[in-house]
């Protein structure tokens, strides 16, 4: 799933957020130390509901499992380890899991 998610991540992502998650001209920094401090003891569900506020221009306009996979993807990317199953694309588990 984060394979994809890197995949969806340069696709949509990249432009505003930067090629590293940290070198975005006009996004926040999605890793690192800005990352661990705006996200960390925050959920999931939080996250991927955030994240469907992208692009600004044309909100939650990408396919659900696009957004699944960007977050699943800039998780590991921050630490993260993957599960046995992929995130889901929404619901009440996404609820239970947290931002470390």
């Amino acid at each position: 799933q984060a394979a994809d998610g890197n995949k969806a991540y340069n696709g949509y992502c990249a432009v505003c957020h930067g090629s590293t998650l940290t070198n975005g001209t006009f996004g926040t920094p999605l890793a690192g130390d800005y990352f661990r401090t705006k996200w960390s003891g925050q959920t999931v569900h939080a996250f991927l509901e955030k994240s469907k506020t992208m692009p600004p221009s044309a909100p939650n306009s990408l396919p659900a499992k696009v957004y699944t996979d960007a977050v699943a993807y800039i998780l590991e990317f921050n630490g993260a380890q993957p599960g046995s199953s992929p995130l889901p694309e929404g619901g009440d588990a996404l609820k239970g899991m947290w931002i470390q």
